[in-house]
C-alpha cells in the first residue's frame, strides 16, 4: 500500500469623473452579466460555488433540503473520516479543499415549466469515482481486523488515493454532465436534489464514511 506523501506546492489614483464613470461601467456589467444568467441557471452556479469553497450554510440558501453531513467529502471531521490522527486529518483536508477549488463548470442549458425548472450543467474535476470501489476493497480487507486496525486501513486507503486526486493535471480531469431540477419557491429557485452531486462526481463513497437522510 502506498503511504500517504505530503505535496509541497510551490503555491491608481483616479479624478472623482473617471473614477464615477468607471464605477458605473463595472456595476453596469454586473447587472448585464446577472441578467443572462439569472433565475435557476443562477441558482446553479451560484450553489456550486459555494461547492467549490465547501461552505455547507451558504449552499444550503439554493437548497430545497438543507445538506448534510456526507452529503459530499468535505472537511476530515465533518466527513467522519474514522482517525483522530491530527496528520491524516490535514492531509484529507488539504487535499480535498485542493479538489473542490480546481472544481470548473459551465452550465449548458436551462428550462422552465411553471414551477420547475431543470438546469444542465458540466461539471470538471479530478477523477474520484474510483474511491468507492477502493474503499470497498479496503472495507473487506480490513473485515477480521479490530476496529482500531479497520479505521487506520480506511483512512490510509482514502486519503493516499484523494492525495493522487488532488494532484491531477489538466489533462487528468474529467468532465461529467448534472442535470439537476429545481422548484419556484415564493419566488426563489431550489435545487430539489443536491445529492446528484455528490453521486455523479463521487459516486457513493460518502454513504461509506457516514449514513446520510
Amino acid at each position: 500500500m502506498r503511504k500517504p506523501f505530503i505535496r509541497i506546492s510551490a503555491r491608481p489614483v483616479f479624478r472623482i469623473g473617471a473614477a464615477v464613470l468607471l464605477a458605473f461601467v463595472f456595476i453596469t456589467s454586473l447587472a448585464a452579466c446577472s441578467t443572462a444568467t439569472s433565475g435557476p441557471s443562477l441558482a446553479v452556479s451560484s450553489y456550486l460555488d459555494t461547492v467549490r469553497v465547501m461552505d455547507i450554510q451558504a449552499g444550503n440558501a439554493f437548497l430545497l433540503h438543507p445538506t448534510v453531513e456526507g452529503d459530499l467529502l468535505l472537511s476530515g471531521r465533518e466527513s467522519k473520516l474514522p482517525t483522530e490522527d491530527e496528520t491524516y486529518l490535514r492531509l484529507f483536508d488539504e487535499s480535498i479543499t485542493k479538489i473542490w477549488s480546481d472544481m470548473n463548470y459551465k452550465v449548458k442549458a436551462s428550462s422552465i415549466t411553471g414551477e420547475t425548472a431543470v438546469v444542465a450543467v458540466e461539471v470538471t474535476i479530478a477523477d474520484m469515482t474510483t474511491l468507492e470501489g477502493m474503499m470497498t476493497s479496503a472495507a473487506f480487507d480490513a473485515m477480521n481486523q479490530v476496529p482500531e486496525v479497520q479505521n487506520r486501513i480506511i483512512t490510509e486507503v482514502l486519503v493516499e488515493e484523494l492525495q493522487y486526486a488532488a494532484a491531477s493535471t489538466a489533462s487528468q480531469l474529467i468532465t461529467h454532465t448534472i442535470r439537476l431540477d429545481l422548484k419556484n419557491v415564493d419566488g426563489t429557485w431550489k435545487i430539489l436534489d443536491h445529492k446528484v452531486l455528490g453521486r455523479t462526481l463521487i459516486g457513493n463513497i460518502s454513504a461509506l464514511l457516514i449514513a446520510t437522510t
